[in-house]
């Protein structure tokens, strides 16, 4: 199995606990509105995935430096599935934050959409002509 999917793994099982545990405190809590545990599941997500990379490249430290160009266009196509997710979430975000009169927060999404469409077409645009 390549390092490149063993890192798919830890990332999903990482996503998955840190997930879950959030998921417990949000029913717990008072809901989505909730303060509090957000930045501690930041940290632990970064502490847990930042540890189980250097574990698999303990393992297997050969692996762990290689790529290839199958492992590139997985790596790309998930990269688009994932986008496609996270705008729509941020649309309903953008959405949910005009209903309810929260035009700080409407505004930053909409402008973190814009950025991102923004870098995406230049950094495009870069690649074609380096490689032209």
């Amino acid at each position: 199995m390549p390092f490149q999917e063993k890192s798919a793994w830890v990332l999903t099982l990482v996503t998955l606990a840190v997930g879950f545990i959030y998921g417990g405190y949000l029913m717990q809590a008072e809901g989505l509105a909730t303060p509090g545990l957000m930045l501690p599941m930041i940290i632990l997500f970064i502490m847990l995935t930042t540890v189980f990379h250097i574990i698999v490249a303990i393992i297997n430290p050969k692996s762990a430096d290689t790529i290839d160009e199958r492992d590139r266009n997985i790596e790309r196509k998930g990269g688009e599935a994932g986008g496609f997710v996270l705008g729509g979430f941020v649309l309903v975000i953008m959405a949910l934050a005009m209903i309810n009169g929260e035009w700080l927060i409407a505004n930053l999404a909409f402008i973190g959409m814009l950025t991102s469409e923004l870098v995406k077409a230049l950094w495009q645009v870069t690649l074609y002509r380096l490689s032209a």
